[in-house]
């Protein structure tokens, strides 16, 4: 093997990196934590942008992460599941710097990103549906942060309904 070729571990056709580091593992210093799946994955964010998501195994007593994912630029401020619903996959994760990225816990990908001048602390997912089963754009996002009212965004696409659209209760 050269220098320049990456080692991979193969198993039942999957090609899978291994990735090495020195003495020390990447610095990780967790600021916020969430829980998706009742509980059965923990989403935490550390004050160098990395988001981790784990993979909680309580008959092994054990936690182990599952993926490291590089999205944001500056410390996560917020981590928030998208809905009340304990089968979501859906989660957001929030950056000092206003960026906010909607993630599939499936496979750890983007499904939504958005810049904006809210820099969240806090995020409450609430649903309003009284249909069943309840639909995906029922779904709202009660945020606060470095900002002076509360700011509901949709869960979906992550536009900020409050202040830019009035009357964004689906009553009316």
């Amino acid at each position: 093997m050269t220098s320049s070729q990456t080692p991979m571990a193969i198993s039942s056709g999957l090609v899978v990196p291994i990735v090495l580091w020195g003495k020390k593992p990447p610095r990780n210093q967790i600021s916020h934590v969430s829980c998706l799946l009742n509980g059965r994955i923990i989403v935490t964010g550390t004050t160098e942008g990395q988001v981790i998501q784990w993979v909680v195994d309580e008959s092994l007593s054990w936690i182990q992460p599952q993926m490291m994912m590089l999205a944001h630029e500056t410390a996560i401020s917020c981590i928030s599941p998208c809905s009340l619903s304990s089968t979501s996959t859906k989660y957001l994760t929030c950056s000092q710097d206003g960026h906010i990225c909607l993630w599939d816990s499936q496979d750890g990908r983007v499904v939504e990103s958005v810049r904006g001048n809210y820099v969240h602390r806090m995020i409450i997912p609430h649903s309003s549906s009284t249909s069943t089963p309840p639909q995906p754009s029922d779904n709202f996002l009660f945020c606060i942060g470095d900002y002076a009212e509360i700011a509901v965004v949709d869960a979906q696409d992550l536009n900020i309904l409050s202040g830019s659209v009035p009357g964004w209760s689906p009553t009316g």
